[in-house]
């Protein structure tokens, strides 16, 4: 059997459902996760579950990560097939919270989500700073991502999103001066 490649390919042949966003998580200046469909707030369970989501969410649409450097990030000191049932209880955490299409598998070692489902401000971020979008996403950067999140004894991670959270606000503040030049001149 072939295995899908892209979240496009595996929705083709039914694995996950088409549509519309069902989950909407913002991380910009606080954690918030939000069922669009049945309203109100989803809380995600420990740590872990909020790591991986974020994990996934900051990688371009589309594109997987492999299972085994989520497990060097997550479970740096665990042993291989511990860590693997850990990955394999927080992805089906991430699922019943936010629905089974939330994150989507290549085969048997590569994680996604789908952005079909799951909708970001970080995402949504990204996309307006792409496209020149500057009040747009002056106006959706909060704060820093995930503010005070650690995961103790997990470096490499938190380097990872220390490095993630410099980036976000250099593009911010990119975009704070861009919007007011942009005002200024149609001043």
């Amino acid at each position: 059997m072939r295995v899908p490649t892209t979240i496009e390919s595996v929705k083709r042949i039914g694995l996950v459902p088409a549509g519309t966003f069902a989950v909407r998580v913002l991380g910009f200046g606080g954690l918030r996760v939000e069922s669009v469909h049945r309203g109100g707030t989803i809380a995600l369970s420990g740590s872990q579950p909020i790591a991986l989501l974020f994990l996934l969410l900051a990688q371009p649409q589309g594109r997987f990560v492999d299972r085994n450097a989520i497990l060097r990030l997550l479970w740096p000191t665990a042993p291989p097939a511990r860590a693997r049932h850990r990955l394999r209880q927080v992805i089906h955490e991430l699922r019943r919270s936010l629905g089974r299409g939330a994150v989507v598998s290549k085969g048997r070692d590569y994680l996604a989500i789908d952005h079909d489902v799951v909708q970001s401000d970080l995402t949504r971020f990204r996309e307006c700073v792409e496209n020149r979008e500057w009040a747009a996403a002056k106006a959706l950067y909060r704060g820093d991502l995930l503010p005070g999140f650690v995961l103790p004894g997990r470096g490499e991670l938190n380097a990872w999103l220390d490095s993630l959270r410099a980036e976000l606000a250099r593009l911010a503040e990119q975009a704070g001066w861009r919007t007011a030049v942009t005002l200024a001149e149609a001043s």
